[in-house]
Order: structure tokens, then C-alpha cells, then sequence
């Protein structure tokens, strides 16, 4: 029986398959009613309605001006900034995202090297930065793309520029104005030391935001008799990187190798308070009592002895005296060797190959120094220089070249564009007052020690005009100003910090409770000496301030917050601006904070931590309170 029997889904007739005459419909009759019925069985359709005509207009884009980068100049080995500028529509200002693209022309083609991205801010502009990398060639041509997420491709025209291999500096930094140095010698005075601690601040603050910075210690001289690089530039290098890390052995050892001598021994008993009169170079009963006293303190203090009547005759006898002295003087400056950046194998580099001042001439301190440079991280880290390798070679190729330099004459390129914010030879001594001439009313005498002032400043890496209103504050520019509590000169020091300033006070003294000043004998009378000392002072108690309290807090106060702490800290002392703050619980807070209550005390945090020994302390309170904002205030005027 025929299977379409049991399944005729459509209900066709049963015709017997094959075809032949007299036996059914044709192909053709049955392909029609085929089609006829599978119409028959389709659903209809319903009508479409009419829809709006579309609009096909396209949606506002984001128009491109302009494409550059950020600097003038562009550098191998740099992180090279690059900004693009558009016209956002409304409708898109939520769509910040730009497409940069760094190229580099190769046989009259360009290259896709680097792809970054930016965004763009409320005025248009995005940028973003490429690491440059040396490339094979003396000269390349780099170029910059960019496209809005806006946009279908990359903008036309391309910002071209050439980039200069041997191009030297480009980076990120800052700089600590250096160490200096007695003629031919690469012994640390204790007069230097304030420079180190200044260092380790700038270092530390630095590295909250650049991680991987590191130190440049850089050594410089004049040349020797014939002409050639000084030695004693890279060993003054080396001794500042050795007394840093502390590194007793190898800084006993640069001190036998030079000779330090009578004149280093009496230095540093004198810092050490053995030795009680200027230094001479010479042997004598004061230099015999100080060495015999330093051998007492040794066997009591420290459980060594030794034969005073063998004196410093003996290397490991002297290198006590190194060991202690670096000891009491680096509390404050001590870093890590690996805060410093090799160069040619060693945490230091000197040169004198191309000073443009030779011995025998009218050398200025700037040119026998020791620089502290600190860079920033960057994908190409660490920078490269001319030097780099150990050799003047690049250097002397780099002197080749034309163009300005930022000291006229002067030929090394490293060292030019360290000191560029520097003042270098017999200009440094004159020729400032001009930066820090003010004009506040009731001080007649205010610009009659400018380039003193200016120059102590600078030393000490002090703003200058917060320095001199700090004088106008103290002594109102009168150089013989005193007080019933032992205080004088320009700068007002007294009490402790007067030994802590090297200053010596002559015949003063207090009589029957009251203080007699020797107007020719003390050295606060003399403007220059007291202002020296007075920049000294203030740099200390910056640093101490620094270390014991603004170095706790994670967000650092702005440069005006921190000055007041400073300053209270000269006219009250650290350890009341530390004691404030820990009365306060030992929390980031602003100066203001300190003049309020402490929760759960009637007092003021400050006025918690005046001692008693101050005599009125309601007084004292009001006069720290006010001290650092009259100041600023004169300052900003």
C-alpha cells in the first residue's frame, strides 16, 4: 500500500507515481495546484502604517585645531609631552577620549613608534607623553597624530619636528644649592652641613611624588696648574656621598689620602666642642688641651683609650676622631646608597676639564662646589648626560656646538644648565637688591643689607624676601638692636643658637640680672655675620620642623602653611611647635588648628606647649601665634 495513504499532509490525490498517458494530472497541472494551495494556507498580511521620513543628517563631531608638543626643544632618552586641541560639541562633552599617535619619518615614510591615549579637559585640550628613545641614526624626524573618539580617523597635518640625539639635559628636576669647599681639599665643614640636611628634605619630599628619584652628586673645581681636569672635583663628590651614607672607612680613607691635617683635626674638635677658638692649621697648647680632652671623652664615653702623648700621630687614632664627628653631624642628613644614581659605576661624578677658571685666579665659591641634583622617574630612567660614560669626549663636542650658555664663557654643559638658576663669579656678590627691594612703611634701613641678605638666603635655600621681613620683624634693619633677655643684632639670636651659629659674643654677659652687651666684641653687631646666622638658625629650625612633625603628614601643607610652623619654630623654638602638635593628637592640621583647644583642654594646643621658663606665657602665646602670619603677610604686600 502507498505510503501517501498514512501521510497526505496537504490532502493531494493519491496519484500513482510515474507518469504515463490515461493514468493522472501532468507535472505541470500538479506544480499549479501546488501553488495554489499553499496561498490558500499563508495568513494575510497586515498593511504597514506610514512611517516619518528619516533624517539623515550627520551628528555634530568634535572639530580638530591643533596638534603640538608641549616644549620648544624635543630630546632623546626624554619623556616628550604632546597636547592636541578640539572643538567639542555640547552634545559630546562627556566624550573625552583622544587617540595619539607618535611617528617617525623613515625614507620619506611615516611610521606608527608610540600609541597613548588622553583626555580632553573643559577647554579642549588633551595631552599626553611619549618616551623619545635613541634611535640609530645622528638625526630623526619624529611626528604627532591624533584623533578624537569623535572623529572616523587620525587629524591632518602632523606637528614634525627633528630630534637631536646628542642633546644632553631634559628632565625633570630640582636642585640643592651645593656644598663648598676649601682650596684643594674635599673635607665637609661643619658650616656645610645644613646644606645636606636641606637636601635630605628636598630628597624626601620629592620622592612622595617620584618614587624612583634619585640623587646626581656632582663634583666640580677648577682646573690644575696645566690645564687638566682637578682630581679633587670627583673626591669631593665622593666625600659628600661617603659622610651621607656614613661610610666612616672610606671617608677616613679620603682624608689620609689628602692630608686633611692640623687644620681638619681642629675643625671638627671645634664642632665637637673641644676645641674652643678659630681654626689655624697650627699645633699649639689650645690644639694639645683639646686632643687630650677628646682622649678622655673616648675612654669614658666610648671604653677606648688611648695615649694622648701619641696625639693624631697615628691613622687609626684620627679615624676616631672621623668616626665621632660623623657621628654627631649626620643625625639629620643620613640616606640610603641606593638614593643615588650610578654614573660610570659610582654614585658620583666630578669634572674640571672645562671650568673656565684655572688656579691661581680669582676663584668664587660656585666654581669649587659640590651639586645635588634630583631627577624624576621617567620610562627611559635614569637620564643619560654627556659624562655619563666617564669621559669629556661627548662633552667636548657638546662644547662645540653654538648657542648661549647660561654663564658667559662658561663651557660645560652639565654643569651650565645646573647652575642656571645660580649666580656664578663676582655677580653673585653684588647686583641683587634690586630682586628684594621693598618698600614697607616704618623701616628706613630696610634695603641698606639687601645683597647680604640675598646672598644668606640663597646659601641656605631660604626665600629671600621671607628672610627679610623675618629682619624687619626682629630688629626693624637696626644692627644694634638688643633686648633685656640676651638677644641681638639684625637677626636677634640668642640663648643656644648662638654657639649653634659659630658666633662668638666677646664680653657680653649678665649682671645682676641684668645683660651688658659688648657692642665691638660680639659678633651679632655685625650685620653680615648676624645675618648668616640668622638664615642658619632658620634653615635648622626648618629642618628640625620638617622632621619631627610636617614629614608625619601624608598631604603636605602649601608652602605658606609650612612657613608659618618655620617660623614659629625661629621665634619660640621647634620643640614648642613639636610639642603643639603632638598636644593636638598628632594629626595633619593647619597652624590655626594649634591656636584652638585641643579637645577635651581649655588651652590652646600652642599655649599648652610654651614652657613655664618663658615667663608671661599669655604674652608669648599671642606673639608665636601672630609671629609667622605678620611676616607672610609683610612678605605678600
Amino acid at each position: 500500500m502507498p505510503l501517501s495513504k498514512f501521510f497526505n499532509p496537504l490532502g493531494f490525490p493519491d496519484w500513482p507515481k510515474g507518469g504515463g498517458g490515461g493514468r493522472g494530472p501532468g507535472k505541470a497541472a500538479r506544480d499549479a495546484l501546488e501553488e495554489e494551495n499553499r496561498f490558500a494556507m499563508e495568513p494575510e498580511l497586515a498593511v504597514e502604517p506610514e512611517l516619518p521620513p528619516v533624517n539623515y543628517a550627520v551628528p555634530p563631531k568634535a572639530v580638530f585645531k591643533k596638534i603640538d608638543w608641549v616644549k620648544s626643544e624635543t630630546l632623546f632618552d626624554t619623556e616628550a609631552e604632546v597636547f592636541a586641541e578640539f572643538q567639542i560639541p555640547d552634545a559630546d562633552k562627556n566624550r573625552t577620549l583622544v587617540d595619539f599617535q607618535l611617528l617617525e619619518v623613515i625614507d620619506g615614510e611615516y611610521i606608527i613608534r608610540e600609541r597613548a591615549q588622553g583626555h580632553v579637559d573643559a577647554a579642549g585640550r588633551a595631552t599626553t607623553s611619549f618616551p623619545v628613545k635613541k634611535g640609530d641614526k645622528a638625526e630623526s624626524t619624529l611626528a604627532l597624530k591624533a584623533k578624537h573618539c569623535t572623529a572616523d580617523d587620525f587629524e591632518d597635518p602632523r606637528a614634525d619636528r627633528v630630534v637631536n640625539q646628542t642633546a644632553a639635559i631634559s628632565f625633570e628636576r630640582t636642585q640643592v644649592s651645593g656644598l663648598h669647599f676649601p682650596k684643594n681639599s674635599s673635607f665637609i665643614g661643619d658650616e656645610s652641613l645644613q646644606t645636606l640636611c636641606e637636601l635630605k628634605r628636598t630628597y624626601l619630599d620629592w620622592k612622595k611624588t617620584h618614587d624612583k628619584a634619585q640623587i646626581i652628586v656632582y663634583g666640580h673645581s677648577e682646573a690644575d696648574q696645566d690645564g687638566e681636569p682637578h682630581p679633587v672635583s670627583k673626591s669631593r663628590a665622593q666625600s659628600a656621598f661617603l659622610f651621607i651614607i656614613g661610610d666612616v672607612d672610606g671617608w677616613a680613607a679620603l682624608a689620609e689620602k689628602e692630608h686633611w691635617g692640623v687644620w681638619g683635626q681642629q675643625c671638627m674638635l671645634r664642632a665637637l666642642n673641644f676645641f674652643h677658638v678659630k681654626p689655624t692649621g697650627t699645633k699649639g697648647p689650645k690644639t694639645r688641651r683639646a686632643t687630650e680632652e677628646f682622649f678622655a671623652f673616648l675612654e669614658k664615653e666610648r671604653g677606648k683609650k688611648f695615649n694622648p702623648m701619641l696625639g693624631f700621630s697615628e691613622a687609626y687614632i684620627r679615624k676616631e676622631l672621623y668616626r665621632e664627628y660623623m657621628n654627631v653631624k649626620r643625625s639629620e642628613i643620613d640616606l640610603p646608597s641606593f638614593a643615588f644614581r650610578l654614573v660610570s659605576g659610582f654614585p658620583y661624578i666630578g669634572c674640571s676639564a672645562f671650568n673656565r677658571y684655572v688656579s691661581g685666579a680669582d676663584l668664587h665659591d660656585e666654581n669649587r662646589r659640590v651639586v645635588f641634583v634630583i631627577v624624576k622617574e621617567s620610562p627611559n630612567f635614569p637620564v643619560t648626560f654627556p659624562c655619563r660614560s666617564g669621559s669629556v669626549g661627548p662633552c667636548e663636542e657638546e662644547c662645540k656646538k653654538p648657542g648661549e650658555r647660561a654663564i658667559q664663557g662658561f663651557r660645560c654643559k652639565f654643569y651650565d644648565d645646573m647652575v642656571k638658576s645660580e649666580t656664578v663669579g663676582a655677580a653673585a656678590n653684588s647686583g641683587n637688591g634690586h630682586e628684594i627691594e621693598t618698600h614697607w612703611k616704618g623701616f628706613s634701613a630696610q634695603n641698606d643689607f639687601n645683597d647680604e641678605i640675598y646672598a644668606a638666603a640663597k646659601k641656605y635655600n631660604l626665600e629671600p624676601l621671607v628672610f627679610k621681613s623675618l629682619i624687619a620683624q626682629e630688629s626693624a634693619f637696626d644692627p644694634k638692636a638688643r633686648n633685656d633677655m640676651g638677644f641681638a643684632g639684625l637677626t636677634q639670636v640668642g640663648g643656644p643658637a648662638i654657639k649653634e651659629a659659630g658666633l662668638g659674643t666677646g664680653t657680653t654677659a649678665k649682671l645682676e640680672k641684668k645683660w651688658v652687651y659688648d657692642i665691638k666684641g660680639d659678633e651679632r653687631f655685625d650685620p653680615k655675620k648676624s645675618i648668616e646666622a640668622g638664615a642658619k638658625i632658620l634653615s635648622i629650625k626648618r629642618t628640625r620642623v620638617d622632621q619631627f612633625v610636617l614629614s608625619k603628614f601624608k598631604q603636605a601643607p602649601t608652602e605658606d602653611e609650612k612657613w608659618k610652623f618655620y617660623l614659629a619654630a625661629y621665634n619660640g623654638g621647634e620643640g614648642v611647635v613639636r610639642d603643639a602638635w603632638v598636644s593636638h593628637g598628632q594629626i595633619e592640621c593647619t597652624w590655626e588648628d594649634l591656636l584652638k583647644s585641643p579637645h577635651g583642654s581649655e588651652k590652646p594646643a600652642l599655649y599648652i606647649a610654651i614652657p613655664k621658663s618663658y615667663g608671661d606665657i599669655d604674652q608669648k602665646f599671642e606673639e608665636i601665634s601672630a609671629y609667622g602670619i605678620k611676616i607672610l603677610k609683610r612678605k605678600n604686600f
